[in-house]
């Protein structure tokens, strides 16, 4: 039986864990290098300070030019109205970057042009045109309204929600992320835009992945936080630190239970459809479409992880 069906959008990756490092950093980009990350981001936009910006460009080549662990190498670009972004794209595509990540996305028409770049670069680099995706962060109350048009536009592989701006734009009482939430461990004021976005990435056939939990070192809230952020469609979390790497891995996986259950109606569908039975029952429930298809998917994103850990 095929684990997927055509109603099923988009290419499915391993995308459950992500870490981002300074590009001018060589220490960090090693490290990150040799993590457990299923995506590593370097870093050219906050994490660098505009007197390093051209020495982490140069930097980040060399260090791409080495072998990496993770299977997706992602390049956040400075910010989209600067003067050093065309640079950036330049330099992000010769350095053989799979994907570019650009900050503060808040209309189709920005990643137009960004794709546009990117085109030309990869025509100077003699990379194969398409070869290079978009990665887009999504952290303002326009990126919210705005967030079919951004994940349908061209290159589009995975929208990013970024929570800090967000909750500034949308006023607030008071930004609270990790440790210092008074409301308790989930994030109930931006569960709208949570939903908006996981909802407009699917259907584009896009991934969706969440910030993580700021408070690093309480790894029961990031294990918490992430929990509810798998259960409403996240691919997967942006480790704030390696050490929330794990817990992502694990949270955004098929569980043990997941895969006994996913064997289960998968094998039931089969001796239904051998006995020529339309009703499937298992454990006492009856078992149709929806639950097949999300069975399917189980088991195929476990066979994404197998192949990791067979590597």
């Amino acid at each position: 039986m095929a684990y997927l069906n055509e109603s099923d959008r988009g290419k499915l990756r391993l995308r459950r864990s992500s870490l981002i490092t300074p590009g001018d950093n060589e220490k960090l980009l090693a490290k990150t290098a040799r993590s457990v990350a299923d995506v590593c981001i370097v870093d050219w936009e906050d994490g660098v300070v505009a007197s390093r910006k051209a020495a982490a460009r140069e930097i980040t080549a060399a260090a791409l030019a080495t072998e990496w662990a993770c299977a997706e190498r992602v390049i956040r670009t400075s910010s989209m109205d600067g003067a050093g972004f065309a640079d950036d794209i330049r330099a992000a595509v010769a350095a053989g970057a799979d994907s570019i990540m650009l900050p503060k996305v808040e209309n189709a028409a920005q990643i137009v042009r960004a794709s546009e770049l990117i085109g030309a670069a990869e025509r100077e680099s003699g990379r194969e045109h398409g070869s290079v995706e978009i990665w887009a962060l999504a952290e303002t109350v326009q990126s919210v309204q705005n967030a079919d048009e951004i994940a349908a536009a061209p290159r589009m592989t995975c929208l990013l929600f970024g929570g800090g701006d967000l909750g500034a734009d949308m006023r607030l009482k008071r930004i609270q992320l990790g440790a210092n939430r008074t409301l308790g461990i989930h994030r109930y004021e931006y569960f709208y835009a949570y939903s908006r976005m996981v909802t407009a990435a699917r259907a584009e056939g896009v991934d969706v992945v969440v910030t993580g939990f700021t408070s690093f070192a309480d790894l029961e809230g990031s294990r918490a936080d992430a929990e509810i952020s798998a259960q409403f469609g996240f691919t997967g979390a942006l480790a704030i630190n390696p050490r929330q790497l794990p817990i992502y891995n694990e949270v955004f996986a098929p569980s043990d239970a997941d895969l006994n259950w996913a064997n289960a109606v998968l094998d039931a569908v089969e001796k239904a459809a051998r006995d020529e039975r339309a009703v499937v029952v298992v454990d006492g429930s009856m078992v149709d479409g929806p639950f097949i298809r999300n069975a399917q998917h189980i088991r195929a994103l476990q066979d994404l992880v197998d192949g990791k850990r067979a590597v």
